[in-house]
């Protein structure tokens, strides 16, 4: 009884009929609907892939006209930053005449400078140009703030490479002048130094005319001294003489000592031959001092002759060559 009550209910004929076209009707119905939804997904992804494709050329479009304009730009400031390098090449220039004109801080040196430290800032401008430019193919900027800032730095760097530009004009036309003066004053002093070579020389050939005739002062004194010596030896030994035979007359016995002439000529000879020996003595003593005299004058003049013969070594061998006439580029 159980089994019986589990079975499903038959429908009778009559009832099957009306009801089996409705249930294979169910399915037509959804297989419709979706041979609709087929349709209208291929229409949409027909339409999204047309879509895509136009958007994709557009962007491709202004991804290349974007490209171009940095390609461009970076073009510009490429040239620029040449200009600028030429630039800096003429400071390089301008930077020899440390070695021409001399290691002085003066007024062209401080502008040199200026100009040096106006083109390195030029130079990081570009060079942060540069670095902006590849970041702008990698973030997203707009066009318009791209080309504003693109256009603000090449017209800053046109500024700043004019300036250099007219530094540079004003820097050229100062030293033209310094170059002139320095070559005027060049050659004023050369015959400044021409004249005190001259000046010296002619000193020089006094002085060693002096030297000669002082040295020939000492040798004539010097004959003169030895004459003198020779002069007292001699009035010396007459003395001794004269004083050996009055020595001898002073031992004549009894009357015969007596004041005869020839006593008194003895007296009067040694009296004479003494003072003649004093007189020669004080000649001597004059000579000697005479002679003194003369050495130092001499060695004096000696001392004098070097300094104006080494005045003449440094004005025409050494200051001479350092003088040499150079070239002084007026860049």
């Amino acid at each position: 009884m159980s089994k019986m009550k589990d079975m499903p209910p038959k429908f009778s004929a009559p009832e099957w009929g009306p009801r089996n076209p409705r249930d294979f009707g169910i399915p037509d119905a959804d297989r419709s609907r979706s041979q609709l939804v087929i349709e209208n997904s291929r229409t949409l992804v027909e339409e999204s892939d047309w879509a895509a494709e136009r958007m994709q050329e557009d962007v491709n479009k202004k991804l290349e006209h974007r490209i171009q304009d940095i390609r461009m730009w970076r073009q510009e400031l490429y040239r620029k930053l040449d200009e600028m390098m030429q630039e800096i090449e003429l400071l390089v220039i301008m930077g020899t005449r440390e070695k021409q004109l001399g290691i002085v801080c003066d007024d062209v040196e401080r502008e040199l400078m200026k100009e040096r430290e106006l083109t390195e800032k030029v130079i990081s401008l570009l060079q942060h140009s540069l670095k902006q430019i590849t970041e702008q193919i990698s973030v997203p900027v707009s066009l318009e703030e791209w080309e504003r800032l693109t256009n603000m730095n090449l017209s800053s760097v046109e500024q700043e490479r004019q300036n250099s530009v007219n530094l540079r004009a004003m820097l050229e036309s100062m030293l033209e002048k310094a170059a002139t003066d320095i070559l005027r004053q060049h050659k004023a002093s050369g015959t400044m130094l021409q004249l005190n070579i001259k000046d010296n020389r002619t000193a020089k050939k006094q002085i060693e005319d002096s030297l000669a005739k002082v040295q020939a002062d000492i040798e004539s004194q010097d004959r003169n001294m030895e004459s003198l010596k020779a002069a007292i030896e001699d009035k010396k030994q007459l003395l001794s003489v004269v004083q050996v035979q009055l020595a001898a007359r002073s031992q004549r016995p009894g009357i015969e000592l007596c004041q005869d002439s020839a006593q008194t000529q003895l007296y009067a000879e040694a009296q004479e031959l003494s003072a003649y020996i004093n007189r020669l003595s004080e000649a001597l003593t004059r000579a000697v001092m005479e002679q003194r005299a003369l050495n130092q004058h001499h060695l004096s003049l000696g001392k004098q002759i070097q300094l104006k013969s080494h005045a003449v070594y440094i004005d025409e061998a050494i200051y001479g060559q350092l003088c040499q006439p150079n070239d002084i580029y007026k860049f």
